[in-house]
C-alpha cells in the first residue's frame, strides 16, 4: 500500500509526480497569494537537456500550477503539471525537481534568472530560439551543471569590432606600382636578398598606389606555403582593389616552377571570385632579376646610381638602362612634336612601342574600373 498522503481533493497523485504528496500540501492553493508582494516558490522544475524552467507558487491540488515560468521570456503564468510530466527528451530524458531547492522568495528567484540570463558569463535567450523549446526532440548539448551552454550566436567567442588599418610606410617611398618593374622593385627591396622563401603580397588601391605590404608566409631555401586564404584574408582587411603577389628564389634563378605557376593561377581565380584582382605574380632573385607572368618573361632592374653619381652595376646589364633612357628622350620628342607614330611597327623589324614596354617591364597593369563608372547593360 501506498505511503503517500492523498490531496484535500482525495484525489491520490500519481507514482512518479513531479509533486509529492507531502510537497503538494505545503504549497498554497490557487490565489491564495493574491495579496502578496513576494510570495515563496516552493518548487523547482527543469528540463535537463534545455534551459526552461517552472518555480511553483501556488497549486490547485490536481493539476494546475501557478508560478514564475522561465523559458523564451520570464513571466508568471499557469502551466499543467501532468502536460508537464508527459514531455520526453532526447535519450528519454524527463523534466525533474530540483531536489536541492530550498524555498525562497519569488523576487530572490527574479534576480537569479535575470544574472544567469543577461550576466558577463551568462547568456540571453531569444523568443525564436527552437532549441530552448522542451517539447523539441532533437539532441542538445548539455553541460555538466544540466544545463544547455550559450550558443555562439548568445555568446559569440569572437567579438566584432572595428578595423584600424596601419599603412605600410612603403607608400611614400614607392607611389604608384602600376607596371612590373615598380612592382618587382617594391618585392626585391622587401624579400629580394633573404637567404629562405618569403611570399609576399602588395595591397593596392583603385589608382595602384600601394597602401599595405604583407610577408604572407616564410619557408625554405626552396619552397614557401601559401594559401590563398591568408593572401585575401588580408587584403580584405586592407581594404585592397587589387594585390599583386610575388616570392623570392634564393638560387637566384627566377624561372618559374610549374607549383609557381599553379599557385598563381589559383590566387588569381580566387581574385576573381572575391573581386579583388591579382594583376601579376612576380618571382625576384639577387642582382635585380625578375619574372613576371604579365610579361612572361626574365628582366633585370635598372642599375641605381650612387651618392657620387656612378653606375652602380647592380643589374649585370646596361641594355635595360639605355633603352629606358632612349625612351626618355623619345617621349620628350614626341611631347614637342605633339605625334606618336613610334607606336606604329617600323620596317626594319624592332619593336613598337608596346612591346619595348612589355620587354624593359614598363607594360602598365590594366586600370582598375570603379563600380560607379561601369557602363550599364544594354537591352536585348
Amino acid at each position: 500500500m501506498s505511503t503517500e498522503t492523498t490531496t484535500g481533493t482525495g484525489a491520490r497523485p500519481p507514482p512518479d509526480s513531479l509533486l509529492p504528496g507531502e510537497l503538494r500540501e505545503r504549497i498554497p492553493a490557487l490565489y491564495a497569494n493574491e495579496d502578496s508582494h513576494d510570495p515563496t516558490v516552493q518548487a523547482k522544475l527543469f528540463t535537463p537537456w534545455t534551459t526552461w524552467t517552472w518555480f511553483v507558487t501556488e497549486f490547485d491540488g490536481q493539476d494546475t500550477c501557478f508560478g514564475l515560468v522561465s523559458g523564451h521570456e520570464v513571466e508568471l503564468g499557469y502551466f499543467n503539471l501532468a502536460e508537464i510530466e508527459a514531455i520526453e527528451g532526447p535519450g528519454g530524458l524527463r523534466i525533474e525537481r530540483d531536489l536541492h531547492f530550498e524555498p525562497q522568495p519569488l523576487s530572490k528567484v527574479r534576480e537569479d534568472l535575470k544574472r544567469m540570463r543577461e550576466g558577463p558569463n551568462g547568456f540571453t535567450v531569444h523568443e525564436d530560439s527552437e532549441a530552448f523549446n522542451p517539447r523539441t526532440n532533437g539532441s542538445v548539448a548539455v553541460g555538466h551543471d544540466g544545463r544547455r551552454p550559450p550558443s555562439p550566436i548568445e555568446q559569440p567567442g569572437i567579438r566584432l569590432i572595428d578595423t584600424r588599418l596601419d599603412t605600410a610606410g612603403l607608400t611614400a617611398e614607392f607611389g604608384t606600382v602600376a607596371t612590373p618593374r615598380a612592382a618587382a622593385s617594391i618585392l626585391h627591396h622587401l624579400i629580394g636578398e633573404a637567404d629562405c622563401e618569403h611570399f609576399a603580397a602588395l595591397f593596392l588601391n583603385g589608382k595602384h598606389r600601394i597602401t599595405h605590404a604583407h610577408i604572407v608566409s616564410r619557408g625554405t631555401a626552396q619552397t614557401a606555403p601559401v594559401h590563398p586564404r591568408e593572401v585575401f584574408k588580408a587584403a580584405v582587411l586592407a581594404n585592397a582593389a587589387a594585390i599583386v603577389v610575388g616570392h623570392n628564389h634564393p638560387s637566384g634563378d627566377v624561372q618559374p616552377s610549374t607549383d609557381d605557376k599553379a599557385v598563381g593561377e589559383r590566387l588569381e581565380k580566387a581574385g576573381e571570385l572575391l573581386g579583388i584582382p591579382v594583376l601579376d605574380s612576380l618571382i625576384v632573385g639577387h642582382a635585380g632579376r625578375f619574372y613576371a607572368t604579365s610579361t612572361g618573361d626574365i628582366q633585370t632592374l635598372p642599375a641605381t646610381r650612387s651618392s657620387t653619381g656612378q653606375l652602380e652595376a647592380n643589374t649585370g646589364s646596361d641594355l635595360a638602362v639605355i633603352c629606358r633612357a632612349l625612351m626618355q628622350d623619345i617621349d620628350e620628342v614626341l611631347e614637342r612634336q605633339g605625334e606618336d607614330w613610334w607606336d606604329e611597327p617600323v620596317t626594319s623589324g624592332t619593336y613598337n612601342r608596346s612591346l619595348a614596354e612589355k620587354r624593359l617591364g614598363l607594360s602598365p597593369y590594366q586600370p582598375l574600373v570603379d563600380e560607379g563608372d561601369r557602363p550599364e547593360p544594354r537591352g536585348i
